[in-house]
């Protein structure tokens, strides 16, 4: 299994990111197998593909902002014959956002909140999924060439 390959991202695109994009969780970016991230992804980015990937493993795998959380929602209420009553827990624990944790660092943050309590699939997305029985409903904006690599 190949490893990511990381680069520094060139000096317009990362002049525009830092001055418009570097917020308390985002501290700067980095190319990943030529796809623009947080530096945070480092972190992460070979735990996700070396993830093991099951068979009944059910993926949202979309961009941002185009009715993710609406095909999430239809997604597992048809995998779970119209449990409505089922849907009404959080959403993020039901079919949690696998990139979540690699895409926003709270590490300069939870210092100035010490009494914050961040849920797993919060502080570590990719542990929380791994932690799940199957099926395991994932939602993903990481482009394939980022995705576990099933072995």
């Amino acid at each position: 299994m190949a490893d990511i390959t990381y680069s520094s991202v060139d000096n317009e695109v990362s002049d525009i990111l830092n001055k418009c994009f570097v917020t308390s969780f985002r501290n700067g970016y980095i190319k990943a197998n030529d796809v623009v991230l947080p530096v945070y992804f480092k972190k992460f980015g070979q735990r996700i593909q070396d993830m093991d990937i099951r068979d009944n493993d059910i993926w949202v795998c979309s961009y941002p902002k185009t009715g993710t959380t609406w095909c999430q929602e239809m997604t597992w209420c048809i995998a779970n014959d119209l449990d409505f009553e089922g849907a009404k827990q959080f959403l993020p624990e039901r079919f949690p956002f696998l990139d979540h944790t690699p895409l926003f660092d709270y590490e300069k943050v939870l210092p100035e909140k010490p009494d914050l309590k961040l849920p797993l699939y919060v502080s570590d997305s990719i542990e929380f999924i791994n932690g799940l029985k199957s099926p395991r409903f994932i939602k993903t904006h990481l482009p394939y060439k980022l995705l576990p690599k099933k072995t």
